[in-house]
């Protein structure tokens, strides 16, 4: 009997020790077809798509590279790879290889598009519940109290920044409190000591037109507040008198005015001069009045699932756009080519005019919503789309912005419209 008992024990501690018995393994492996290219994985791996041109691997178990991913790939030929668990995948000359030890791999294809494979990708393994976050997220910018205040989240200081908000002639929008406006990680009330009165300066920031978000995370802290600051002190930008590159924040401000939604994470009055705050200022009210059409992209998401930002191989399947990767598309109508370069004055962008020329175009729009000045060209670029971009991305089809002759401080940011 004692025999048996030891037997039995041993089992049940082997079973419940990781390691002792083999993991069940999971694996696909895929010819990559000609001229085929994968997206997805990474959101940060973006700059590295479409993935099968050169050698790539990345392992999503426990290494999402800071941001978002998804066990999701789709290729422009309507092919897919999807797991309910997280996955690593390689590509090595003609070949996708595809493991994982949580889950079972699935590939198949859907049609011969990108679009094609993601529609059903979509609606099949992650379909939309109709529902969509609050609208003021998509139609208002969002700013964040992070890098103005880092760990001193104060209720005097949250009021002061909401006023230089206004005072400065930013758009309301939707004010995010950062970390530490907490008691401490899963202790989700205002820290008393900080916080004096929450509920009458959220009323008073309703009061000015605000919305107001609380950063949370799901965690629970065994450590004290002083350990934490002291520990973590020298990984955030915590010095307010260090310089911040202008040109970066203004030329994010740009690109980001055309995203779904904008955010603030560094207060342009603090850390800009006048002219260049004046931009993200022009960027914000930009965001505002392209709100209407984000919020139906947004709506129509919610419904179909078809993504609100797209690369152009998305919209106009196999035509060599593939590999453009600095130039993306509002719904389909609205191409966004920023300027990424760092003292770039002038780019490539991919358009097609059907009855004016461009300098017509940019006339009336810049006269329309009044950005023109001593005919100054813009850094970016928004183009509503008439009809089909040209047939081929050669150097030929590109049009050329003119050369930026003034100081970056006086640059601003047109939109062009095409006139039907």
């Amino acid at each position: 009997m004692r025999t048996h008992r030891c037997v039995i024990v041993l089992v049940g501690i082997a079973l419940c020790l990781p390691g002792l018995l083999p993991a069940a393994q999971y694996s696909q492996e895929l010819e990559l077809l000609e001229g085929e290219g994968f997206w997805g994985g990474c959101v940060t791996d973006g700059r590295a798509m479409p993935f099968g041109r050169e050698a790539f691997t990345r392992d999503l178990y426990g290494d999402t590279r800071g941001n978002q991913a998804q066990p999701l790939l789709i290729s422009d030929q309507g092919r897919y790879v999807w797991s309910e668990e997280p996955f690593a995948f390689s590509f090595s000359g003609r070949t996708l290889k595809v493991t994982s030890e949580h889950g079972p791999i699935q590939v198949g294809r859907s049609g011969n598009t990108l679009r094609e494979a993601f529609a059903y990708v979509s609606r099949t393994f992650f379909p939309s519940n109709g529902r969509i976050p609050d609208e003021l997220l998509f139609v208002r910018p969002q700013y964040d109290t992070w890098i103005e205040l880092i760990y001193d989240q104060r209720e005097d200081r949250i009021r002061r920044y909401a006023r230089d908000i206004l005072d400065h002639g930013f758009p309301t929008g939707v004010l995010m409190i950062d970390d530490n406006w907490q008691e401490d990680y899963g202790v989700w009330n205002f820290h008393p000591g900080r916080f004096s009165d929450p509920k009458g300066m959220i009323r008073s920031l309703h009061e000015q037109g605000f919305k107001v978000m609380l950063w949370i995370c799901p965690y629970f802290s065994p450590d004290s507040e002083t350990f934490r600051l002291l520990n973590r002190k020298a990984y955030f930008y915590d010095d307010p008198n260090k310089p911040l590159d202008q040109e970066l924040i203004v030329r994010s401000a740009q690109c980001s005015a055309l995203m779904p939604m904008m955010q603030f994470s560094v207060a342009p009055w603090r850390v800009l001069n006048a002219q260049n705050m004046a931009i993200c200022r022009q960027m914000a009210q930009l965001h505002v009045k392209l709100g209407p059409e984000i919020l139906a992209l947004a709506r129509a998401s919610a419904q179909t699932g078809a993504p609100i930002i797209r690369p152009l191989e998305y919209a106009y399947p196999h035509r060599g756009y593939a590999g453009i990767k600095d130039q993306f598309l509002l719904g389909d109508d609205i191409l966004v080519a920023p300027l990424l370069e760092k003292g770039a004055r002038a780019r490539h962008r991919l358009s097609q005019v059907r009855t004016e020329s461009q300098t017509t175009i940019r006339s009336k729009a810049e006269a329309s919503i009044g950005w023109h000045r001593q005919g100054r060209p813009p850094a970016l670029t928004m183009v509503r789309r008439t009809g089909n971009p040209p047939s081929s991305s050669s150097e030929d089809s590109a049009c050329r912005c003119h050369p930026e002759k003034a100081g970056f401080s006086h640059t601003l940011v047109a939109v062009e419209r095409v006139i039907d």
